[in-house]
């Protein structure tokens, strides 16, 4: 029976190391993502700032004195679906910026650009925004769903409901969702 038992400890201090040493490496990725991570809003006439998605820096570029950023978002946050009329969906020249959520202090936020938002009825329910900026920000690279498989873990950075940047550790239950209904500007064949 005690032999049974140290067997057994061993053995969970075995698996249990790996786990840790992971856990550091996911929580190192988790604070520069938390960093590179920030929140789009638009301006309304009277100055107002309205909320719409997160969006994620994954490009940097210099043109000196300014880094250049380019950042990805959905583009059901943005803009219509109207692929009978438009080549990309329309953002009605609504001024954009982005702001980090900082913790104390006043809100920063930087003029963004559109320069795409796709449809989501098309399978392009993404935005690329571009931002000027003397910051030097972090970036996070864009993965490729290719290469993952159902199971994997995977971690959403997202503001629901404004209550500011929240990070939830999941587990990717489908890489290939295909659902029948077509309806509008949803459209689930294949996501």
């Amino acid at each position: 029976m005690r032999k049974a038992l140290v067997t057994l400890i061993l053995a969970l201090a075995l698996v249990s190391t790996p786990v840790l040493a992971d856990f550091d490496k996911d929580k190192a990725f988790i604070e520069k993502a938390k960093q590179a991570v920030g929140i789009l809003y638009s301006q309304d006439s009277a100055g107002g700032m309205k909320m719409h998605c997160t969006v994620t820096t994954y490009q940097q570029s210099v043109d000196r004195p300014m880094y250049v950023y380019r950042f990805l978002t959905a583009a059901h946050c943005i803009g219509s679906d109207r692929v009978d009329k438009e080549r990309s969906a329309k953002t009605a020249n609504i001024p954009f910026f982005i702001s980090f959520d900082e913790p104390k202090g006043a809100k920063e936020f930087w003029p963004a650009k559109v320069l795409w938002a796709g449809y989501q009825s098309r399978g392009e329910d993404f935005a690329v925004f571009e931002v000027r900026s003397e910051r030097d920000w972090p970036t996070i690279p864009i993965g490729d769903e290719k290469k993952l498989q159902d199971g994997a873990p995977y971690w959403n950075f997202a503001s629901p409901l404004g209550l500011g940047r929240q990070v939830q550790e999941g587990i990717i239950a489908m890489i290939d969702l295909d659902r029948p209904i077509v309806e509008g500007d949803i459209n689930w064949s294949h996501t």
